[in-house]
This record gives C-alpha cells, sequence and structure tokens, in this order.
C-alpha cells in the first residue's frame, strides 16, 4: 500500500477530517506502510501538501487549516460550533513518545530546600500549610535557573544560586516563555 492509499484508508475509516499527525499514528498502529529510514509523520505531511499542490479541487485530500485534512468529497465532516451538530470528544488512546529526560540531582534539591524552605519563592505558597501535613508536607518543584534542556549536557549545579522553589503554577508560569523568564521577573507581575 502507499503513503497515499493509506491516508485514503485512515481517513475514511474515520470518516472525519484529522490532524496528520493523527492520521499517521493511525498507518503506523495499523502496519498499513513499511517505513523503514523514513519518518512518518513527514512522510504523511508531503504527501498530503504535494498532492494537493499538484492535482489542486481534482486532489483526494483537502486542507482544512491547523494541520488538518480530510478527503475531498462529501465523505468530510468538520464538526464546527453549531449548536446542531453534537460533538463527541474520545480520550484515551495509548501514544508511544520518546523524549530527553535530563536527570536531577536529588541531594542538589534538598541542598536548595533546606536553604529556601517549601514555600513558592515566587507566590509563597505553602502546600503543608494549605493542605495540611499528610499529603502537603514536603511537597514543592525546584526550577532551575538555567534550563537544563539549554545546557544540553552535564554540569555542576550550585544548589542555593542554579535552583529554586516553585509551587506549580509558578513553575509553569515561568516556563510560558522560551527561555523561560526569571523567577524574579514573574514576582514583579504579581506586585
Amino acid at each position: 500500500m502507499t503513503w497515499k492509499e493509506a491516508i485514503i484508508e485512515i481517513l475514511r475509516q474515520n470518516n472525519a477530517a484529522m490532524h496528520y499527525l493523527d492520521i499517521t499514528e493511525k498507518i503506523v498502529e495499523q502496519h498499513l506502510v513499511s517505513f523503514s529510514g523514513k519518518t512518518p509523520h513527514n512522510t504523511v505531511s508531503n504527501t498530503l501538501t504535494t498532492t494537493i499542490k499538484k492535482f489542486g479541487s481534482e486532489s483526494p485530500f483537502v486542507y482544512f487549516g491547523d494541520a488538518i485534512y480530510g478527503l475531498n468529497g462529501s465523505s468530510n465532516e468538520i464538526l464546527n460550533n453549531d449548536e446542531s451538530t453534537e460533538q463527541k470528544f474520545v480520550e484515551g488512546s495509548q501514544k508511544t513518545v520518546y523524549v530527553n529526560r535530563y536527570e536531577r540531582n536529588a541531594k542538589a534539591r534538598k541542598e536548595c530546600l533546606e536553604h529556601y524552605g517549601h514555600k513558592c519563592w515566587v507566590c509563597g505558597f505553602d502546600f503543608e500549610q494549605t493542605y495540611g501535613k499528610d499529603i502537603g508536607k514536603g511537597f514543592i518543584h525546584v526550577h532551575h535557573i538555567v534550563e537544563l534542556a539549554s545546557i544540553g549536557s552535564e554540569y555542576e549545579v550550585n544548589p542555593i544560586t542554579d535552583l529554586i522553589p516553585l509551587c506549580p503554577n509558578c513553575h509553569a508560569m515561568v516556563h510560558r516563555k522560551v527561555p523561560a523568564m526569571s523567577p524574579q521577573e514573574l514576582k514583579k507581575k504579581l506586585t
């Protein structure tokens, strides 16, 4: 089966437009195409875009925006915000994801918390005070001032100058920017 045929098969099975990454996952799950040496999601994306570019309105595929593709014709049904259309939300499918994980040093974390305590450095939130000793005691995130991913290799960490305790909300907020904003910058936004 060709990649183009596999994409058509998956879109027919789904009977609705799909994100190209979801199309790729279904092709891989069902072993529809041999992809030795190829990157499946790139191949699916390229097949969709080149087929649409080459055949235009005669293409078997239609692009709806936001990396969503469907079959050209009446078999496509795009769910919209129209009250007459009932949307279905499916969750729970299993995906295999490969990521780089950077090792943390538990002793450095411990020393950081011995120095700063278990309160969020930005907002002062204390899990033990709010949720009690049984579940809140000792809980806090420890943020690396310089992101480990940006360093890309092992380095010697100073628990006082390189680490700082943040609650999950503040930790998420500093990482809303790339590179991450400093905890000092976030703290200024609270005042």
